[in-house]
């Protein structure tokens, strides 16, 4: 897993933004913590690294310590492990 951060500040509102890589066994939830809680609840964003136009990445449960990462494979019959990128904006 790699993860970086920046802290964006000015005017009345900060952004923080994170993001990184996770490998992820496809058709299987991955859970993925941030190295450090977000100040609210960001909205995260996911993409396959992956020729395989079939795969789709779904983020669920998302709170200010992580999230849980859901690599789907059109068709199924997937348990290859995929780089999925993502960022989370809060």
């Amino acid at each position: 897993m790699k993860i970086a951060h920046i802290k964006i500040t000015g005017g009345q509102n900060d952004i923080t933004l994170a993001h990184g890589e996770e490998t992820v066994t496809e058709d299987s939830f991955t859970a993925v913590s941030f190295p450090y809680a977000l100040p609210q609840i960001p909205h995260v964003m996911a993409t396959p690294i992956s020729t395989d136009s079939g795969h789709t990445a779904t983020v669920s449960n998302v709170t200010v310590n992580g999230f849980t990462i859901y690599l789907n494979k059109q068709g199924g019959g997937g348990a290859d492990d995929v780089e999925v990128s993502w960022i989370a904006v809060s």
